[in-house]
């Protein structure tokens, strides 16, 4: 089950949608603050000094009215005095009252009631004029007069002082008030900074924790990949982007693991075809590359043979496999691969319109894929498989039959070349140049094995005469007919090749003197029952034995001494089998034969 988790833009858009709202809450949270300090500085500064301009106009509009009231009662003329009065009355009262009642109206209720005793000095002033007592004292009423100014206007001075003084006052309050909000903005500022701070670290740790430790494992592990070194697998945890990346890169590593081992194994399979001397070599190293590289697969190689019509295993095949039953009898056309010349593929129990002959009886999946060499089927590689091939297995299959029809084609050629070069073509009888290499071959295995090998040289009686009255076509029809006699009467392990001319070499691997003689007999025997349409001559052999150890110690002895024993034959009257009874002489000179020779003739046999 697969971890849900935030993918990499959602945690990124968490990191916006945190750190903005803290960023704008202390922006607002300086902001106000500033807001509030500058409407309280505006506030002191409008109150204060308007309030403080104010009294102090009334102030002195008061010690003007006091200043004037004094000139009035110093005036000796009557007429100068009530000109001074209405001047009075006229301009500086009414500055005085107006003054009184703006100062009124800005006060804030600490100066109330300095604000009633100037507006009762002011009151008895008033009264003063009204009743004309100041512009009718007399000298005697003046000392009089002068107090009673004095003790109206100067308490109203100081209550107008005591008003500014209040201002001033509630303008030093209004500025510790300015303070305050000042330090109170700047105390959340400093607390949405520092929740800011702390949410942006909060925020950068989780992202560094769970971000860019699986971004470096990820580039590490690409590194490693980009080196070769595909040991190792993320194996991701979770949903996320970098989780699919993770996925991602361990699929891509696994399918270049993948390639490079297949190039590995192409690689040498390429090199091991390369050096294949034989088809059967080369046959072999397509069956075991295929089962290495297709799992639980069992690969068979098909050979087309033309000339017997027969479609061949020509790999092992398991013993009671279903496929003993479909080869048994199969023609080229049998399996679909060959006679489509294209890859076929079969399902156990799925029925289909067109049925493979070869691979309809195998209980298991099976991919057929046709030999192709310049246009012509050669034969198929057969696999059968438990399961579905994935996309590895199809290319497996596909390129490495591509590769070894060609290799298998030239060895296939290259084997007939051979073969032809040392086959006789009257007789179909390996050539003398095959004798020869045979020969060898066979002492040396009977040196190495301490066996005996047997060594009956063969020579047709009369055969000139053969010629000379029937013709060479005629001969030629012998030559075919004793090499036939050949092939059917010997065993599968002996070897039997034309000498030159009429003479033929028998070789038998481990077989002694005796049993070589009663060989040697059927087979005269036998060509001596070879008739043929238009010559009324009889056909004869003549058949000299020798035996390795006990006749010669290498090739050239061993044929020198059945040889020898053949001339006894030809000697003793022809169509007789002579074994030589003594080893050859060191020297190599012929020994006589009187005493060394056994002859055995028909009636013997």
């Amino acid at each position: 089950m697969v971890k849900r988790s935030l993918g990499i833009t959602t945690r990124f858009a968490l990191v916006v949608v945190v750190l903005v709202p803290s960023l704008v809450a202390v922006a607002w949270a300086g902001l106000h603050g500033l807001q509030s300090g500058r409407n309280a500085a505006n506030s002191l500064y409008r109150d204060n000094l308007v309030t403080v301009r104010d009294a102090s106009e009334m102030e002195v509009a008061l010690e003007s009215a006091y200043q004037d009231s004094l000139q009035v009662l110093q005036v000796k003329d009557a007429g100068d005095r009530q000109r001074l009065i209405r001047v009075l009355v006229a301009s500086v009262s009414p500055q005085v009252e107006s003054d009184i009642a703006v100062v009124s109206a800005e006060s804030n209720g600490l100066e109330l009631r300095d604000l009633a005793g100037v507006s009762a000095g002011w009151t008895r002033f008033e009264e003063l004029l009204a009743t004309g007592t100041l512009g009718d004292a007399s000298a005697s009423s003046q000392g009089a007069l002068t107090g009673e100014l004095a003790a109206i206007f100067d308490p109203d001075g100081e209550s107008a002082a005591a008003i500014i003084s209040a201002e001033l006052a509630q303008g030093s309050a209004a500025h510790s008030h300015a303070l305050a909000i000042y330090r109170s903005s700047l105390h959340w500022m400093l607390l949405a900074m520092i929740a800011a701070v702390l949410a942006t670290i909060g925020v950068v740790g989780w992202l560094i924790r769970s971000v860019l430790p699986r971004t470096l494992k990820c580039s590490e592990f690409a590194a490693n990949v980009a080196h070769g070194d595909y040991s190792k697998r993320l194996a991701p945890q979770g949903s996320d982007e970098l989780a699919e990346l993770g996925r991602t890169l361990d699929d891509l590593a696994q399918r270049r693991q993948a390639e490079v081992l297949y190039d590995q194994h192409q690689l040498e399979f390429t090199d091991g075809l390369q050096v294949a001397e034989t088809e059967h070599e080369a046959h072999d190293l397509v069956k075991h590359y295929l089962e290495r590289s297709v799992r639980q697969s069992e690969v068979t190689v098909l050979n087309r043979n033309n000339s017997a019509d027969r479609l061949e295993a020509v790999t092992a095949v398991p013993p009671g496999s279903p496929l003993w039953q479909g080869l048994d009898g199969a023609q080229p056309r049998s399996c679909l691969a060959v006679r489509l010349a294209r890859s076929h593929d079969g399902n156990h129990g799925q029925e289909t319109l067109l049925s493979c002959s070869v691979c309809s009886q195998s209980s298991e999946r099976t991919s057929c894929t046709p030999l192709l060499v310049g246009g012509q089927v050669i034969g198929s590689v057969l696999a059968a498989h438990g399961q579905l091939l994935d996309e590895h297995e199809q290319r497996s299959i596909r390129e490495a039959v591509t590769q070894a029809a060609p290799v298998l084609g030239n060895l296939r050629n290259l084997a007939i070349a051979e073969l032809r070069a040392a086959t006789d073509s009257l007789t179909g009888l390996p050539n003398k140049r095959a004798v020869q290499d045979t020969l060898k071959r066979m002492v040396a295995q009977s040196s190495r094995s301490i066996s005996p090998l047997a060594a009956l040289m063969c020579d047709l009686d009369h055969f000139k005469a053969i010629n000379d009255r029937f013709g060479h076509a005629r001969g030629d029809e012998v030559l075919a007919a004793v090499g036939a006699v050949f092939a059917d009467t010997l065993r599968a392990s002996d070897f039997a090749g034309r000498f030159g001319g009429e003479e033929f070499l028998i070789l038998l691997p481990g077989t002694d003197a005796h049993s070589a003689l009663v060989m040697a007999e059927k087979i005269r025997v036998a060509v001596g029952r070879i008739r043929i349409e238009s010559i009324d001559q009889s056909v004869s052999l003549s058949i000299g034995v020798a035996v390795m150890p006990d006749h010669a110690v290498d090739a050239d002895t061993l044929t020198r001494a059945a040889d020898r024993a053949l001339y006894t034959a030809k000697k003793a009257g022809r169509d007789r089998v002579e074994a030589t009874m003594s080893p050859e002489p060191a020297d190599g000179k012929t020994e006589p034969t009187d005493s060394a020779l056994t002859a055995t003739n028909n009636s013997a046999t």
